[in-house]
């Protein structure tokens, strides 16, 4: 496997590094909220149209009881600038906008953000993200609930939905409650333990990430030369020695648009650094390298899918096996070591008191069986080809009675020939099966989810269901007849 020999626990004060680059305040007055309990941070360069939709996000919280507001940095050196227009457009007393002599790079501004905040509390979003409308409030509530312990309160990560398009985005609670059924209310904790069973490490510090100002100081704050990689450290080193916890409701958006971030070197690093992390932590001790064993192949191959996820917001659509070069060693079938991490898994998320993946499609799918064996829809196309694709499929093949006649993709371009033995076609294709085969939409997004739903209406497709939206709808309908 292809190593970057990286060491994640380093610890230095990287302030330093820019602490002769002058940022200087270019719009707004500080007496205004002379004591902030909680600051927004937004690290920005140029894009000045995202920035207006993301501030309308956070200028539109609902009210709460304690003081807050916007702290703007810009990476754009020139005096003037569309940004500086835009503020001063704008026109609100809770923004302060700052400007840095020299650019400092992402990095190093997401850095100089949580030294020129004043709140004890700041929520970092990119220049593009959005937030729910009761972020504002919830984070209060969350950190006056959790802030008391042994450890110290250091990091609140919101669960969230990546997107393209703004237009059919919803900010209210409403909208989205229905996808919180399965989660409990109290938020969860991350820990060695969690990373080790789920892969998972909490995420990157936007679309509303909460941070402990003080605790980000002393840490010295983000690690600038881990590359593309460096904020998804962040959460696992702080976990070390302070608390850190993600939220059950989903809280905030993150943009991708086909721009630099989405250039197929840039996925590449994506895949290779996040890879490194996991190998990193494997070896931590005898234990870790035994579990490896089980885990690795599995871990690699949810980092390719979401790489290759992200991907498909471009131009430039990967497929799975252009990542094979990082972990040419991978067993490409599923086999014991894969079903032994399922079942391991599923037991970990029982006992801590939250849903994984794979037990929200299952959930989800033992209801669509139920349907379809009632109403004799026995031949089934699987709308998606992506984790949640795969998911449903090798759920379906333990139910012999159904026949699966392929995965169906809108765009058959950078999808493999074959998934699990089935073939991948293009939903265009299959036009003569409209009448007879059921269709499953197997999406995760919103946003694809309803492009899917459109495409099948106008082909004419007579049968089918959306795993995400009409069986959680009947769920949450009847959640509220039961309270």
């Amino acid at each position: 496997m292809k190593r970057l020999h990286i060491n994640y626990n380093e610890t230095s004060n990287h302030f330093e590094k820019i602490k002769n680059v002058r940022t200087d305040l270019i719009y707004g007055d500080p007496k205004y909220i002379k004591t902030p309990w909680f600051s927004y941070i937004i690290p920005v360069f140029k894009r000045p149209d995202l920035l207006r939709q993301t501030l309308d996000s956070v200028l539109d919280q609902e009210a709460v009881d304690f003081f807050w507001d916007i702290v703007i940095v810009d990476n754009e050196t020139e005096p003037n600038n569309p940004t500086e227009k835009l503020i001063r457009e704008i026109d609100d007393k809770r923004i302060l906008y700052y400007r840095n002599q020299e650019n400092i790079g992402p990095g190093g501004n997401y850095n100089r953000c949580i030294e020129t905040a004043r709140g004890k509390w700041v929520a970092m979003l990119h220049g593009d993200d959005l937030i729910m409308k009761d972020h504002l409030q919830l984070m209060g509530e969350y950190i006056r609930k959790y802030q008391r312990g042994v450890r110290e309160l250091a990091y609140i990560s919101p669960r969230y939905t990546d997107f393209s398009k703004v237009s059919d985005l919803k900010l209210d609670r409403k909208t989205w409650k229905k996808d919180e059924i399965c989660y409990f209310g109290r938020l969860k904790r991350l820990t060695f333990l969690d990373i080790m069973m789920t892969g998972n490490t909490v995420g990157i510090p936007s679309f509303g990430t909460v941070m402990n100002r003080e605790i980000m100081l002393r840490t010295g704050g983000f690690q600038v030369d881990l590359g593309i990689c460096e904020d998804v450290i962040t959460p696992y080193k702080l976990s070390q020695k302070y608390r850190v916890y993600t939220t059950p409701k989903r809280m905030g958006f993150y943009r991708f648009e086909d721009n630099t971030c989405l250039k197929r070197q840039v996925i590449f690093d994506i895949c290779e650094g996040m890879t490194d992390f996991r190998e990193y932590l494997f070896e931590r001790n005898l234990l870790t390298r035994l579990w490896s064993k089980v885990v690795r192949d599995e871990f690699f191959r949810n980092i390719t899918i979401y790489c290759s996820h992200i991907s498909r917001y471009g131009t430039d659509k990967m497929r799975l096996s252009d990542f094979d070069y990082i972990y040419p060693e991978r067993k490409k079938r599923q086999g014991t070591m894969q079903n032994i991490y399922f079942r391991m898994s599923a037991i970990y998320a029982v006992l801590n008191g939250y849903t994984t993946f794979e037990e929200g499609i299952a959930w989800e799918m033992r209801r669509i069986l139920s349907y379809l064996r009632k109403s004799g829809h026995l031949k089934i196309i699987i709308y998606g080809a992506g984790r949640a694709g795969e998911e449903v499929a090798r759920i379906i093949k333990k139910n012999p009675e159904f026949d699966i006649a392929c995965f169906a993709v809108t765009d058959k371009e950078g999808n493999e020939k074959r998934i699990r033995g089935i073939p991948v076609k293009q939903i265009d294709e299959l036009i003569g099966c409209r009448e007879k085969y059921f269709v499953i939409i197997a999406a995760t997004i919103e946003e694809f989810d309803e492009d899917m739903q459109d495409r099948l209406q106008k082909l004419g497709f007579r049968y089918s269901c959306s795993l995400i939206k009409d069986f959680r709808i009947k769920r949450r309908r009847e959640s509220e007849k039961m309270q």
